[in-house]
């Protein structure tokens, strides 16, 4: 057995909320909640800040379904300075426990790796999915963590480039975001180099 966790920092509460929400309609089928959630965050990709990822592989079956309760409880547990929900940051974890690796490998580019990571979650066979977590921190809907507090209690967690994520580029000029497409800033005129 295998399990593979993706973590990502929400820029939205609301987007943590849905996955929640979805999570507890579906909870009774974990590969199509494993699929729903993938799907979910990788439509809403461009409202996560930072993101990462790994894979615990070669587990008995009693020692992966251990291993997965403890690291639910885990997260549950993580303290940090709090501040209203549209504030503030949510973390989301999933956990799946599978018969096999699905999970990209670690040396991807963050944005890369992420979107490459939820797209295989949302394309999971129900024949190798065992099951599926999702915990939200912090547990209360109404509050958020505050955002100069992520990188200190999520040091793994790395920042996602924006840009990356929403087939945009930064002008090299006065650091507009816009499409990939343009061949001139909209904002200063200034030629894209590619």
């Amino acid at each position: 057995m295998h399990i593979s966790i993706v973590q990502v920092a929400t820029l939205s509460w609301r987007l943590a909320d849905r996955a929640i929400r979805r999570r507890e309609q579906v909870k009774e089928r974990p590969a199509r909640a494993a699929r729903e959630i993938g799907l979910l965050l990788l439509r809403g990709r461009t409202e996560l800040g930072h993101a990462a990822w790994s894979t615990l592989g070669s587990l008995s079956p009693d020692a992966a379904a251990s291993q997965m309760e403890a690291i639910g409880e885990l997260e549950a547990a993580r303290e940090a300075p709090l501040v209203a929900a549209a504030e503030g940051i949510s973390v989301l974890t999933s956990v799946v426990l599978a018969a096999d690796e699905f999970l990209p490998p670690l040396g991807l580019d963050v944005a890369g790796g992420l979107e490459a990571g939820l797209r295989a979650m949302s394309e999971l066979p129900d024949a190798i999915v065992v099951g599926f977590s999702l915990v939200r921190t912090p547990g209360d809907p109404a509050q958020g963590i505050h955002p100069s507090e992520v990188g200190r209690v999520y040091p793994h967690l790395r920042a996602i480039d924006a840009s990356a994520l929403s087939g945009q580029v930064r002008c090299r000029y006065c650091g507009a975001l816009f499409p990939f497409s343009s061949t001139r800033c909209p904002s200063c005129g200034g030629d894209v180099q590619r």
